[in-house]
């Protein structure tokens, strides 16, 4: 065969033997060519080449040569070069900590110089982008820094969707905004990168990150505000006072955000004394049986379909608990019995770390209530815990760690069928396979709510906190102590203000705690629709043919608790800390004050530290915290009025009257004459204290207060 092949002249059997051409990879990947290619001598004289084995020299040039040629090779080139020190005239290179000059660095990848300059000179011309040496006219710090802030930014402000494990930033920004965010950080133009160059590094590292326009997700309406008046703003000072207000809102997201990964990383590193957990639910459309990947529903089956609803509980550095819900029981006693189920299999009879780190949404149903609250008290009170601290993100800002396994989920069920409870465990178990996940029914829950309620001091405006911290006192009672925000210096109410105590008291003043345990709820089914479930079944039996299928469907409709876990009561199966006493709390700080714009009373809300009103034993009087009366201070009745203090005497206050309506302007009511009109009201009359923002109007609470009267 002419070109290709040969016939040996000694091969009596006139066989024709066909030999291989060697391409140009292979020579080159031939251990004995890199041999060969490293005996030869370095143009440095120093004999670089003797520095490295064979195996790393084919470890290296296998990288090169695992590309095609062209433009995809040039850009494993630069990759290559990221991964080790070079000189900015690209002289000397480190590999292993030994130094080897750039003729060396050639031989040992077998590329010419032609193809390395070349590849330098696409790099400089901006048509291939160095993840090493990233930044505009060759200076690579300032694009490593660029990026860096960029992680930083999308971490702190990013909500990932888990559904489609996108990130979402919130949407009263742009790329343009978080390039002057990135400016006000290196207010050095020197230290800057261009704002075309910030683009292109956000387009190829965070292709992933998205300024949506709708979402699915949960929306926060300051964001929403924003971006509406900013967009629709022409006046340059109102657009300036909008943003100013905007960027208060962001920073202060920012801040909770990173106050969570703080309490993550503090109980990371003393995991003997801390154990951090978040609990969320999971978007129940995603997870209902029986499943089939690829169908939104067969032509032959109903729409309808078990809801298997998950709540997961992540504990971290240790697992992922996962528990599907059938029953009823969306509320705060599903919560409570999901986290404690988790703890009892974290403790393994051992005592748990003494502090509780929780973080939850803001749901009221399931988790901002008293209820929920009362219960983490009671296990300080039983010395499960010496200390709890529960701790909620901004509205529209709260998706988190979790919502990344939820995603895991989301994904996995594209690809596999669960046409059963258990093998959608199955699929949520294998989801992640790089952590330790367990996936449980929860079965029937403890009814802790009313097992609670009768021993609990009623509270209100617990609602506007995003901090709680549960302690026990030295005289016995535990004590609620809250932040309005997480970053606020100071737990309240302060130690020389009145406490709040979770639970009622005797006659003595003892704390009074419910006894015995909670009586298991009654588990219903009402709003699975188990009979068109059934009849869904019934019509897809062409799709259910496993018998491992037939036989859980059938036990199931006959009975839906047959597979559910016995229950014992949590607290039997945790072991009690020493006692401790944790330290008391400090003072408070002041707030912003800007220029008044249609955003400025939602800004207030955030602004304004809006105190615990509670009860003790429902029959004392309301108790509210640090009311200061002096003149010049407005004042709040409990008649919905305002006005401002101008004396004070033992019994009785003068207020100067003021006229306006919730979101509107405040000014003094005046008489024919001119003179404001005043009156005379009791101490026991009025409600709160406060100060008009500075266009006049009221502050959130005082509005919030309104409304509660």
């Amino acid at each position: 065969m002419a070109g290709t092949s040969s016939t040996s002249a000694g091969n009596s059997s006139g066989m024709e033997i066909t030999q291989h051409k060697q391409s140009r990879k292979e020579k080159y990947l031939d251990r004995n060519h890199v041999a060969a290619d490293l005996r030869q001598k370095c143009k440095c004289g120093e004999d670089c080449l003797s520095k490295i084995d064979i195996e790393t020299a084919h470890l290296w040039r296998s990288r090169l040569f695992q590309c095609k040629e062209g433009s995809a090779r040039q850009v494993k080139i630069i990759e290559l070069m990221q991964s080790m020190q070079l000189t900015v005239d690209f002289n000397t290179f480190i590999i292993n900590s030994e130094v080897y000059c750039r003729h060396a660095w050639l031989q040992i990848l077998r590329i010419s110089e032609s193809s390395f300059y070349r590849a330098l000179k696409l790099l400089g011309d901006g048509k291939l982008h160095n993840p090493c040496n990233i930044g505009n006219n060759g200076k690579g710090s300032r694009g490593q820094e660029a990026v860096g802030f960029m992680d930083n930014y999308v971490k702190m402000m990013g909500d990932i969707c888990p559904t489609t494990g996108r990130t979402f930033l919130p949407c009263c920004t742009d790329i343009g905004d978080v390039y002057d965010v990135y400016c006000q950080h290196y207010y050095n133009q020197e230290q800057q990168i261009t704002r075309t160059r910030f683009k292109q590094l956000w387009k190829e590292y965070y292709s992933h990150v998205s300024f949506p326009k709708i979402t699915r997700m949960t929306k926060c309406n300051v964001c929403i505000l924003a971006k509406d008046l900013v967009s629709k703003t022409s006046d340059p000072q109102t657009r300036k006072m909008l943003v100013k207000e905007r960027d208060e809102h962001l920073k202060r997201q920012w801040g909770e955000r990173n106050a969570y990964y703080k309490r993550k990383a503090e109980a990371s590193s003393n995991s003997e004394g801390i154990i951090s957990v978040i609990v969320d639910g999971m978007d129940q459309a995603k997870t209902y049986l029986p499943h089939f990947k690829g169908w939104s529903n067969p032509k032959d089956c109903d729409k309808y379909r078990l809801q298997p609803h998950i709540e997961g509980c992540l504990v971290h550095g240790r697992t992922f608990y996962a528990y599907l819900v059938l029953e009823d029981s969306h509320d705060s006693n599903m919560v409570i019995n999901t986290l404690m189920k988790a703890l009892v299999k974290e403790s393994a009879g051992r005592p748990l770390p003494s502090t509780l780190y929780l973080q939850q949404d803001n749901c009221w149903r399931e988790n901002k209530n008293r209820f929920f609250i009362g219960f983490m008290a009671y296990l300080v009170a039983m010395h499960i815990f010496n200390e709890v601290q529960m701790s909620f993100l901004m509205v529209g800002h709260t998706h988190e760690d979790i919502d990344q396994r939820f995603s895991c989920i989301s994904r996995s069920l594209k690809h596999r069928d669960a046409r059963t409870l258990p093998e959608l465990q199955r699929v949520i178990v294998d989801s992640m396979p790089k952590m330790s996940v367990k996936a449980l029914r929860l079965g029937q829950v403890f009814d802790i709510k009313t097992w609670l309620e009768p021993y609990l001091n009623p509270i209100s405006q617990h609602s506007a906190q995003h901090a709680f911290r549960l302690t026990r006192s030295k005289d016995g009672p535990v004590l609620l102590h809250y932040k309005q925000w997480n970053q606020d210096p100071d737990w309240l109410p302060l130690a020389n203000e009145d406490q709040i105590p979770v639970f009622i008291s005797d006659e003595d003043g003892k704390m009074k705690l419910p006894p015995g345990n909670p009586n298991l709820r009654q588990a219903t089914f009402e709003k699975q629709s188990l009979e068109m479930v059934k009849r869904t079944i019934s019509n897809a039996k062409h799709h259910l043919t496993d018998a491992e299928h037939v036989s859980w469907w059938s036990n199931f409709f006959e009975n839906p608790l047959n597979d559910a876990p016995a229950n014992d009561w949590f607290l039997t199966k945790l072991a009690r800390q020493a006692h401790s006493q944790p330290d008391g709390p400090g003072e408070v700080t002041g707030e912003l004050d800007l220029a008044p714009t249609l955003l400025t009373p939602f800004l207030e809300k955030e602004r304004h530290t809006i105190r615990i009103i509670h009860k003790r034993n429902s029959r004392s009087k309301t108790i509210q915290v640090a009311l200061t009366l002096q003149a010049g201070k407005m004042v709040l009745t409990k008649s919905k009025g305002v006005g401002q203090i101008v004396g004070i005497t033992d019994d009785e206050i003068s207020l100067s009257v003021y006229q306006g309506k919730k979101h509107t302007i405040w000014r003094p009511l005046l008489r024919p004459n001119g003179s404001s009109k005043q009156k005379v009201v009791n101490r026991e009359d009025i409600s709160k204290t406060f100060d008009l923002t500075p266009g006049m109007r009221l502050p959130g609470n005082i509005v919030t207060a309104m409304d509660e009267l």
